[in-house]
């Protein structure tokens, strides 16, 4: 039976004595702990299972009752307890608040917890609805530790994806939908995607939810930037940022693998830039980044970083994509986010490059080689891009375009055109580097002709540059301006990024 008073006492000084406990402190405020764990757990194991059980209960209420302990220090004593319906609801939680932090592991250990106890539940169809938060909850913290798309939130996804039907939540289908969608996206299985997004837009847009709706559209418009279809996706982009803007919520970032509002201002940038708004795109992709600072949560901090330093290599701002990637590299090593470390890793091996390091383009292939051992594509083309032109500008000729002749195999698989142009122009570099005018002059229209059929203007103002700048060294400048005047007059902003420049300076050079 329980001990009180001066029997307590007597009791704690004879452990004490014979050196079982230590005392801390001075009676009554004193403590005691055990002397060794070997010590603990053989005083543990020596009561009764149900004793055991009304202690752990004991604590949970006095635990509780405190209002300043841990919830997974509670739901530890809960689970001892047998009290496992309290318990999946510490857990749970737990996990939130360590995701919040954020705190990966920890928040990983709390959820399985929790949806091991509810599996033991004698009415486990009652906890259905708990059940899928708590995969969703579980596959958005993978995704953020592991990567998008790799194997250990895929099998969570595709375990909701199998209870889907149990619950009417639309947030819960909303999420378990974005985890079939984004697999195939990150192996650039961007046909399957836009099936996908377009079948989720079809199911949801009828309904008065918000939420669903800005996510399906969000999803649909990143599939399109990846095929190369800015002007759809920005269409997709507007109808996601109004139903946002009206449904602003100050929980997003927690609700979600990323806060959505910066989801849907990433992509705008991309759309942006490659339809000729390089001043806007850059604008939004520095208020992005800055909300993402704002709301501290890291998985959006590295979202946000990532395509700001997308926007800042197709605008060839090399310092601009050394300080944002350098941020944001610090914050995904310091949670040890292996795919946001592949993908900082790309942008530093990018910035050494620039500076003659023959090491980086080492570093960059290593990069690339360990994303997609991970089984991702998802822009592939566009970072092999970057590859085949900086070996170019240092005279690898054959090796550039032994990666171009990738490029285009890859492009053909997945879809993803959005490189496209880039692929044509730099073939075109090539051709000249090699004496070849003939072949240069084809590969420079064909890649016009891309950019056009796609709506890229900045990239047709590139690829326009390189042949007229051809066309000037052959002597031909009024075919030149002709080209690149018109092309140039329809910018209204992006004066002074790397494009415009060289648009500016071959047509100095054709007025001189």
């Amino acid at each position: 039976m329980p001990l009180s008073g001066n029997a307590l006492e007597n009791a704690l000084e004879q452990l004490t004595a014979a050196e079982l406990i230590f005392r801390r402190g001075v009676v009554p405020d004193a403590t005691y702990v055990f002397k060794h764990a070997l010590v603990r757990d053989a005083a543990y194991e020596s009561l009764l299972k149900s004793r055991r059980q009304d202690i752990h209960a004991d604590l949970v209420d006095a635990l509780e009752a405190d209002g300043q302990v841990a919830p997974e220090l509670i739901a530890h004593h809960a689970t001892q307890a047998g009290l496992n319906e309290k318990a999946i609801e510490l857990w749970k939680k737990a996990g939130s608040a360590a995701m919040a932090r954020p705190a990966y592991e920890e928040a990983i250990s709390h959820f399985n917890f929790a949806l091991d106890l509810i599996v033991q539940l004698e009415d486990r169809k009652a906890w259905r609805e708990r059940e899928l938060e708590l995969l969703v909850q579980l596959a958005q913290v993978l995704m953020a530790k592991r990567g998008y798309g790799s194997e250990a939130p895929t099998k969570v996804f595709e375990r909701a994806a199998q209870m889907i039907d149990s619950t009417k939540n639309m947030e819960l289908r909303v999420a378990i939908y974005y985890g079939m969608w984004i697999g195939p996206y990150m192996r650039a299985d961007l046909r399957t995607c836009l099936a996908l997004s377009t079948e989720f837009i079809d199911e949801v847009d009828p309904l008065d939810d918000a939420i669903p709706r800005l996510i399906a559209h969000r999803m649909r418009a990143a599939t399109l930037i990846a095929l190369g279809r800015p002007t759809e996706a920005l269409r997709d982009l507007d109808i996601s940022l109004k139903l946002y803007e009206e449904n602003d919520d100050p929980d997003f970032a927690n609700r979600f693998a990323q806060e959505p509002g910066v989801q849907i201002k990433v992509y705008q940038l991309l759309g942006l830039w490659m339809t000729g708004y390089a001043d806007q795109a850059l604008a939004l992709a520095a208020e992005a980044t800055d909300k993402s600072r704002k709301l501290a949560h890291a998985n959006t901090m590295c979202y946000a970083g990532l395509h700001h330093g997308v926007l800042a290599m197709w605008c060839r701002d090399y310092a601009l994509l050394k300080r944002i990637n350098d941020e944001v590299l610090s914050i995904a090593e310091e949670h040890e986010m292996s795919l946001w470390c592949t993908y900082f890793g790309l942008g530093d091996a990018i910035v050494k490059i620039r500076t003659g390091s023959k090491a980086a383009l080492e570093g960059f292939q290593e990069a690339l080689d360990k994303y997609q051992s991970a089984g991702f594509r998802l822009w592939m083309s566009f970072y092999l891009v970057q590859q085949a032109e900086e070996l170019l500008d240092l005279g690898q000729t054959s090796d550039a375009n032994k990666i171009l002749q990738r490029i285009s195999k890859l492009i053909e698989a997945t879809g993803e055109r959005w490189a496209e142009t880039e692929l044509f122009r730099v073939k075109g570099k090539i051709l000249l580097a090699q004496s070849n005018l003939e072949g240069a002059e084809s590969s420079f229209h064909h890649s016009i002709d891309v950019a056009r059929r796609h709506g890229a203007r900045i990239l047709e103002l590139r690829a326009a540059t390189n042949l007229a700048q051809l066309w000037v060294d052959r002597g031909e400048k009024t075919k030149a301006y002709h080209l690149l005047q018109p092309i140039y007059e329809w910018f209204t902003e992006g004066f002074e990024t790397a494009d415009l420049k060289d648009a500016r300076m071959v047509l100095g050079s054709i007025c001189r």
